[in-house]
């Protein structure tokens, strides 16, 4: 989806989210956190964000395969992919 905004693409990755089988604590903390990077709109700092998109991964790695990975990949700096192991 090139033509998504940010915003649009995190909406898009939490709708994906529903559809992992994680519990209910790891959803809602991943949901905060969505909704951090929502909030900061691009503007935190890559240490922070690398943060959050470690602790999702961490909670939800199914996220990060699929449909989701574009997602991400197309979410993140690219700092935060080398890390996240992301292309």
């Amino acid at each position: 989806m090139p033509w998504a905004t940010r915003q649009q693409r995190l909406y898009e990755l939490e709708n994906i989210l529903d559809q992992e089988g994680i519990d209910e604590a790891d959803r809602l903390w991943i949901s905060e956190q969505l909704e951090r990077l929502r909030a900061a709109d691009g503007s935190l700092p890559e240490k922070q964000e690398k943060e959050i998109w470690g602790g999702i991964k961490r909670r939800a790695p199914g996220l990060f395969k699929g449909t989701g990975a574009s997602l991400v990949a197309a979410l993140v700096t690219a700092g935060v992919k080398s890390t996240l192991g992301l292309p």
